[in-house]
């Protein structure tokens, strides 16, 4: 029997053993490129009704010399011609068998490789213009009836992939609903893992939502869901500091990661001696974020201790670091942090980087003459407004003369328990004065950079002021300023929308039928999405008030319901009956930000 003959007749023998494989191949084959098929069948029984599909396999023997030693040589790769390759590729592919018999004990050891067409595509383009032959590795093929099945498998699934590559548009990849993989079965999807066509045998398919499906090759990396970052609902604390719903991400298979902030990971090993944890810090450039970070961490090496919710988790000696440098940066920042706290001022809006030394030294001043309420020496003339810059925010803060010969107090505009009132005058009329809110004093421009405006109080730094209509009047502006603040400051837009929300109800609890204060209220619930089918059937009434001719500035009234409702043509309509002025001014509302923002949509 001949080296041929006997390569086919133990690729026979094992695939014969496969329950749901049927082996079609000759011993003395004369086709081109291929010595038969092998048949899938999705039973054991070989009927019609259960027949899959067929592929072609190409079986080659090769008599080897028994290595001396234990370890065996490494089977060297299998050569192959251009003209094979492109036979092969022109045929969908191939299943190739390599039997390599022992010239002494004649035994028979079967390796395999798929060349599907996508492989073949890579083999092709590797090789050099003129290059004959090229080569390819092989496998040893497993005795498991089951294994084989599988590498028979999606060498059937390769056969559907295309004899040139696709390309895929925006179109084509934004169809896609589902994807079909298919390996032999020595894939661990388990933990992340990266598909390489000529590495590993598989098969990957895109469906469409036409339910059209396409095969891709080239690499594709897997990623477990338990591997891929995403919230979780948990507390990791110590002390007084917490996180919560820290970003999860499996490393591997005995440790977890934890973010607890963007500067803040805490590491989870599982080993054979218990539970390490370790945590790495990278310094945020945020103050309020490095702040905590440091805080908890300081506190962590301190307790030898954290907590997983309820749970308390001790940490041994080896697991603590020396963290001296990064405890006197803490003590500096402690300083900066107890002055925000003072000013009730977000440092979360504070970046470092745009804090130089110069601004450090006077926080820290301000530190000394605000929270321990020492007087401090200054280069000022005259009490007044003092507005400390911190990168693109502010501070606003007011000194006067202290007790002392050129020393100086510092206020927060905006306590309320400031022991002065702020007056406003009229110029064209200086006996006409009223006490007014430290907000008035504030430049509605430089409005969204103050950090230190305690917003939660501003309710009643006007109740303060007294009850008249005049103080309706100037709340009533000043709501159009925090609405405005909020349209220019993303960071605070939230903070300024509540504070405009809740000055808003108190002018309106003022003065409930002025349709100028519902308008707002309307508004502001608009860019909260908070806007109810309730807002809008009263804003069609106030609408059709308007358009009676009922109220002052009708006009405008109008034109501003229908901005709000969200009616394009009849905003438009709205404009063409407005005077030049009454344009102008609806322009300069808030209100008309909705407007524009449809028109860009």
């Amino acid at each position: 029997m001949n080296i041929e003959t006997r390569a086919v007749t133990k690729i026979i023998d094992v695939i014969s053993n496969c329950p749901r494989l049927a082996p079609q191949i000759d011993y003395n084959d004369k086709t081109p490129f291929t010595d038969g098929s092998v048949d899938l069948y999705s039973s054991d029984s070989h009927s019609k009704a259960n027949f899959l599909g067929r592929v072609p396999v190409q079986v080659k023997g090769r008599q080897a010399k028994k290595t001396k030693g234990k370890r065996k040589a490494p089977v060297k790769p299998y050569p192959i011609s251009r003209i094979n390759l492109e036979g092969h590729l022109r045929d969908s592919g191939v299943l190739y068998f390599v039997v390599i018999i022992d010239k002494e004990t004649g035994k028979r050891k079967p390796y395999y490789a798929l060349l599907n067409p996508f492989r073949i595509q890579r083999m092709l383009a590797g090789m050099k213009p003129g290059q004959k032959e090229t080569s390819f590795p092989l496998k040893a093929l497993p005795k498991d009836s089951d294994k084989i099945y599988e590498i028979v498998n999606v060498a059937y699934k390769t056969r559907d992939e295309p004899k040139e590559q696709v390309t895929f548009n925006d179109d084509l990849i934004n169809s896609v609903r589902g994807i079909m993989i298919t390996t032999d079965g020595s894939v661990d999807f388990s933990r992340p893992v990266t598909l390489k066509t000529g590495e590993q045998d598989f098969s990957v398919a895109f469906t469409t939502e036409a339910g059209v499906q396409l095969p891709v090759g080239g690499h594709l990396e897997i990623i477990p869901e338990t591997y891929v970052k995403q919230p979780v609902d948990l507390t990791v604390s110590s002390g007084d500091i917490k996180f919560e719903r820290p970003i999860r991400r499996k490393v591997n298979e005995s440790t977890v990661e934890l973010e607890l902030s963007p500067g803040l990971t805490l590491f989870i090993e599982e080993t054979e001696n218990g539970r390490i944890a370790r945590f790495k810090i990278i310094l945020q450039s945020n103050f309020g974020g490095r702040f905590k970070d440091l805080a908890f961490l300081l506190e962590v090496n301190k307790s030898s201790a954290y907590s997983l919710n309820d749970t308390k988790m001790l940490l041994s000696d080896g697991t603590r670091d020396e963290l001296s440098e990064l405890e006197n940066h803490f003590n500096s920042l402690k300083i900066l942090n107890e002055l925000f706290k003072h000013l009730n001022a977000d440092p979360y809006l504070v970046e470092f980087d745009d804090v130089d030394d110069r601004r450090i030294n006077q926080l820290t001043m301000l530190h000394h003459a605000l929270v321990e309420g020492n007087e401090v020496s200054q280069d000022f003339t005259e009490p007044g407004r003092v507005y400390q810059p911190l990168g693109p925010w502010g501070l606003e803060l007011f000194c006067a003369r202290g007790k002392q010969d050129n020393r100086w107090v510092y206020y927060d505009l905006f306590d309320p328990d400031l022991p002065f009132q702020i007056i406003s005058s009229n110029e064209a009329h200086p006996e006409d004065i009223r006490r007014v809110t430290p907000y008035e004093v504030v430049e509605a421009d430089n409005l969204p950079k103050i950090l230190n405006l305690s917003l939660e109080n501003v309710v009643n730094a006007y109740e303060k002021i007294g009850a008249d209509e005049v103080t309706t009047d100037i709340a009533n502006l000043m709501v159009i300023n925090f609405i405005n603040a909020a349209d220019s400051s993303e960071a605070r837009r939230d903070e300024f929308l509540t504070a405009a929300q809740q000055l808003n109800a108190w002018t309106l609890g003022r003065a409930p039928d002025n349709p100028n204060l519902s308008l707002n209220r309307w508004q502001i619930a608009a860019r909260k999405s908070q806007l109810s089918q309730e807002d809008r059937d009263s804003i069609r009434a106030l609408r059709r008030s308007a358009t009676r001719g009922e109220l002052e500035n009708a006009g405008l009234i109008e034109a501003a319901c229908v901005i709000l409702l969200g009616d394009i043509d009849e905003v438009n309509f709205c404009l063409d009956n407005l005077t030049e002025l009454e344009e102008e001014t609806l322009r300069g509302w808030p209100i008309w930000t909705f407007h524009e923002d449809a028109n860009l949509s």
